[in-house]
């Protein structure tokens, strides 16, 4: 519920400075009465407080995994990392609890263990380039080996 009324406050604040600047009255200020700990707060909740495991968009994946599973493609889906340390000193992270959500929303998708690469806890907050989870070169390098690890593992024979 947090995050639907900080996203009305922060619509309610953008039409506000629309309608001030058109009328050419003096910008209110953006803050809302909020320190930047609590907006940074709001915002990660805005972000990750999301039923993703019952969004449409999970159905649709599962039904693409399907399909590509009859054709017989590998497939490999994987949750991004994330500044898990940005999010300890909010206090979100144990709200958030994002193992679970990921896990749920591998269950919603239905992808089997050897479809799945969760990297949300991989990096530290070194890697991360800001707030908004863009990495910098040696995160992007970590990412891009722990997805081709798995895309080796899972086109690789099987052993019986």
């Amino acid at each position: 519920m947090d995050s639907v009324r900080f996203l009305r406050d922060s619509l309610l604040d953008d039409l506000g400075g629309a309608i001030n600047r058109e009328l050419g009255f003096a910008a209110a200020p953006r803050s809302l009465g909020l320190d930047s700990r609590e907006r940074r707060r709001r915002e990660a909740l805005a972000d990750y407080d999301v039923d993703q495991a019952g969004d449409p968009a999970a159905f649709v994946l599962r039904a693409l995994l399907g399909r590509l599973r009859r054709a017989h493609v590998a497939t490999l889906m994987y949750v991004p990392p994330i500044n898990l340390q940005r999010l300890d000193r909010i206090g979100v992270r144990h709200e958030l609890d994002l193992r679970r959500r990921a896990q749920a929303l591998r269950a919603a998708v239905g992808a089997a263990a050897e479809e799945w690469l969760d990297l949300h806890a991989t990096l530290g907050k070194k890697s991360f380039r800001d707030e908004r989870n863009h990495l910098r070169e040696r995160g992007c390098a970590r990412v891009s080996t722990a997805v081709a690890q798995a895309i080796v593992a899972r086109m690789s024979p099987r052993r019986s």
